[in-house]
């Protein structure tokens, strides 16, 4: 995992819209795990964020050019037989003891960790000294931990390549004790995709653990995280590029197609590169009071999101097949009315003939066009003639439900595997700037949830025989964090009694004398100012949503500050401690930077404010689920239970749980996550257990 930051994403990264399943599939397709693609919506500068008062950035000042290795200051081993193992792995072995630190890299033939097979393997225990032991990729490594088989990569096994190295049962004997010491930290870039490849070998790896890309991410989230970037940052030195070996482009090879000699001097330097910038980067930590939140929370996750990503979550493949035929039966019956209503058939996918069918032929009343000179047919523009005109409504559902088949119906049989019918998703931790997860090929924390057909996806999410999938649910958890954060005396004394938030505000700024008083409508309002405020919803942001003249935004929203004082003086704080320090921090101690805050563009600065107020809230809630899943991973190696966690969306943890750990095994679980972290409100998790995620959830 050394040179990537991250991975390429099929369905978009959390939040966003889906992508085919044919876009962006690079990362399933080889060339070498070092492609893998910085996310971490940086400028490109590889400095990246804005760190003030750091005098490595790069943007701070002009440092003299990056240093490029000496052949002559390292030494870089290839380890080719057996007895140069033992006599490596010895010298390896005290240096390590020595200096407590040991730094790992595997070369492999893929980005996809969960199938990748491993081409050699490099360490490092000392700055400026490393090995590489290419192993005998012939020998079946592509077998998964959980005993289900796999698939065998694009290069058959058995080719010419195959005899070039050791046999890797015998390399990790060798390499086990050391990885058992728990006085060595463990170090890796990437450490997760490192952590898949050496456990598929049989390789155990004991903490503690620090992998260099999530300390650049907590040091600075905003900066572009690959290998060569924060090589550059914090040690002023530019590595071998990949593209020296493998090429790129259409002529790019993969790391299987190179000889052992071709990929040493890149293996060793990645070892030797990690192992000291984790030098580096710890100083960073401790110095901007992060190892905390490092060592207790970001690092112990690591192998509880690595063995999610193994385990993976079965997919109905009949129900999905079934689900299509219906989709592709209702989008041919809507297409039939559509062309009914207008009198003419045309191609219901090109923005130009259904612009030229609404604005010219029907005569609707056009919005702006675009730079083309075609008439919008946006969502926006749809959804605002579909108040009074049933044709755009019409589209506006052909749209959704052709999204619904395409990205996820149609596309997530072909991202399961064939044996097992088990999807495994990529969790990144270091792509949000507030803390939470993101989930990537495929993206499965935005199965859709808001439209009764979307939901039915979530019907063909199910467990293995013998099991149940439990679904385990913050309730609320941002607002009570909110009402910690901000001491809200009349928020915390609604949760602790128990009572319906929504209501409870809704009592307040409509000024009602009980909660009975309350209607439905009123609390419909209320939760949107409750869901707003803490983000900086304006007047006007809250009467469009709301359908209401902007004058009574406006109350809602005073009336709001003079019953929650506490949230409004939290608002102001936060924003003048952002201007003061540049940056905001959660309660567990995460840091985000807002240069912005003081920019003179007034846009820029009204949502660094924005950011300001929302990163301790949402990051907060994040780190508090993260501190569950360690303890809850915890919980199942240490009492052997079949039981396993296979996903996390946002407050939501999904478990796949052996029907006779079920009564025992649930009441822990929402026991852990409720007492995860100390609020002034309680914490409080919904249940639910079934045959499938939908009615568990």
């Amino acid at each position: 995992g050394a040179r990537g930051g991250g991975q390429q994403s099929l369905f978009g990264d959390s939040g966003g819209g889906g992508l085919n399943v044919n876009e962006g599939s690079g990362a399933k397709s080889g060339g070498g795990k070092s492609g893998g693609v910085a996310k971490s919506g940086s400028n490109g500068n590889p400095g990246g964020g804005v760190n003030p008062g750091d005098s490595d950035n790069p943007g701070s000042h002009n440092p003299p050019p990056p240093a490029q290795r000496n052949p002559d200051s390292v030494h870089y081993h290839m380890v080719t037989t057996l007895e140069d193992l033992e006599k490596h792995l010895k010298t390896l072995s005290a240096d390590a003891a020595k200096s407590g630190t040991l730094s790992f890299d595997t070369e492999t033939n893929s980005t996809d960790p969960i199938y990748a097979r491993a081409v050699g393997v490099s360490l490092a225990a000392r700055p400026g000294t490393a090995i590489y032991i290419p192993l005998d990729i012939a020998d079946d490594t592509t077998k998964r931990a959980t005993g289900t088989g796999g698939k065998t990569s694009s290069h058959e096994q058995g080719s010419d390549q195959s005899t070039r190295g050791l046999n890797p049962k015998y390399v990790i004997q060798k390499l086990q004790p050391l990885f058992n010491n728990p006085n060595i930290l463990k170090i890796a870039h990437n450490l997760k995709y490192d952590w898949l490849i050496l456990h598929r070998l049989g390789l155990k790896i004991k903490g503690p653990l620090f992998d260099t890309m999530v300390a650049a991410y907590l040091h600075d989230a905003g900066q572009k995280l690959t290998m060569d970037a924060i090589s550059i940052r914090y040690l002023n030195y530019r590595p071998i590029p990949i593209t020296d070996l493998i090429g790129f482009g259409k002529s790019e090879k993969n790391m299987e197609d190179l000889a052992p000699e071709e990929i040493t001097d890149y293996a060793c330097e990645d070892a030797d590169i990690t192992l000291q910038l984790a030098a580096s980067l710890r100083k960073k930590l401790e110095e901007d009071g992060l190892m905390e939140i490092a060592t207790e929370l970001e690092f112990p996750l690591i192998p509880v999101l690595a063995r999610m990503e193994l385990q993976g979550i079965k997919i109905d493949m009949d129900r999905l097949q079934a689900f299509a035929s219906e989709l592709r039966k209702d989008l041919i019956a809507l297409q039939e009315t559509i062309f009914q209503k207008t009198g003419t058939d045309f191609n219901l996918n090109s923005p130009q003939q259904l612009g030229d069918v609404l604005f010219n032929k029907m005569g609707l009343p056009s919005g702006k066009k675009t730079k083309t000179g075609q008439y919008s047919t946006s969502e926006a523009v749809l959804q605002e003639l579909a108040n009074e005109y049933e044709v755009p409504s019409l589209i506006l559902d052909y749209r959704s439900l052709a999204k619904l088949l395409s990205t996820y119906v149609e596309a997530l049989p072909k991202l399961a595997d064939p044996e097992t019918h088990r999807i495994h998703t990529s969790f990144n931790q270091t792509i949000a700037a507030t803390g939470r997860l993101s989930s990537s090929n495929p993206n499965l924390q935005n199965i859709p949830i808001r439209t009764e057909r979307g939901r039915e996806i979530r019907k063909a999410f199910i467990p293995e025989e013998g099991f149940m999938l439990v679904s385990a649910d913050y309730s609320q958890v941002e607002l009570r964090v909110i009402a910690s954060i901000a001491n809200a005396t009349q928020m915390i004394q609604a949760f602790e009694d128990g009572e319906d938030i929504h209501a409870r505000t809704a009592m307040e700024i409509f000024g009602l004398d009980s909660l009975e008083d309350v209607t439905p409508d009123q609390r419909r309002k209320a939760k949107e100012v409750n869901f707003g405020i803490p983000y900086g919803v304006s007047a006007y942001g809250l009467a469009s949503r709301l359908g209401i003249p902007n004058k009574e935004g406006k109350q809602m929203i005073e009336r709001y500050f003079e019953r929650f004082p506490g949230v409004q003086t939290y608002m102001t704080s936060t924003i003048e401690e952002a201007r003061d320090k540049q940056y905001v921090t959660t309660l567990m101690g995460r840091r985000r930077y807002i240069p912005d805050i003081q920019s003179g563009n007034w846009n820029a600065r009204g949502f660094a404010e924005r950011t300001a107020i929302n990163m301790p809230i949402q990051g907060t809630a994040a780190d508090i689920i993260k501190k569950a899943m360690i303890e809850i991973d915890e919980l199942l190696q240490r009492e052997g239970c079949r039981s396993r966690m296979l996903l996390q969306v946002h407050d939501e943890l999904v478990f796949e749980v052996a029907h006779d750990e079920v009564e025992e095994l649930v009441p822990k679980i929402r026991g852990l996550m409720e007492q995860a972290f100390e609020l002034s409100v309680p914490l409080e998790v919904e249940v639910g257990v079934a045959d499938n995620w939908l009615d568990a959830h």
